[in-house]
C-alpha cells in the first residue's frame, strides 16, 4: 500500500510540472513539424508592433527569432514564455498565435 501511495504521489507531482519550454531555434529548425501544435516557447521580446487590430512582437532566441501574434504586448527586452499554437500564413510564414504569456 505504501508503494502505491508513493507511485500516485510521484505521478501527480511530476505530472503537475507542465511542459518544458522549447527554444525559438527548436521551432525554427523544422516549423512544419509543429504546425497546428500547442507549444511553450521561451525567449526575449523584441520589436513590438500594433497596426489596427493586428499586434504582436518578435520573440528572440539565442540566434533566431519568430513572430508572435498577441493582443498582449510585454515590454521589449522582457524574458517570457509564450503558450500558443504554431501557425502559417502566406504573407508572414510561420508564427506563434499566443494564448498566454508568462513574464519571467
Amino acid at each position: 500500500m505504501k508503494h502505491l501511495a508513493l507511485l500516485v504521489f510521484a505521478v501527480l507531482a511530476f505530472g503537475c510540472l507542465g511542459p518544458e519550454a522549447m527554444t525559438v531555434e527548436e521551432i525554427e529548425k523544422d516549423p512544419e513539424a509543429y504546425l497546428g501544435e500547442k507549444v511553450l516557447v521561451k525567449g526575449t521580446v523584441r520589436k513590438s508592433f500594433k497596426i489596427g487590430k493586428l499586434s504582436g512582437f518578435h520573440l528572440q532566441g539565442e540566434n533566431e527569432s519568430m513572430l508572435v501574434s498577441s493582443e498582449l504586448l510585454p515590454p521589449e527586452g522582457s524574458s517570457v514564455e509564450v503558450h500558443g499554437t504554431v501557425m502559417r500564413e502566406a504573407f508572414v510564414g510561420y508564427y506563434l498565435l499566443a494564448k498566454d504569456i508568462d513574464l519571467k
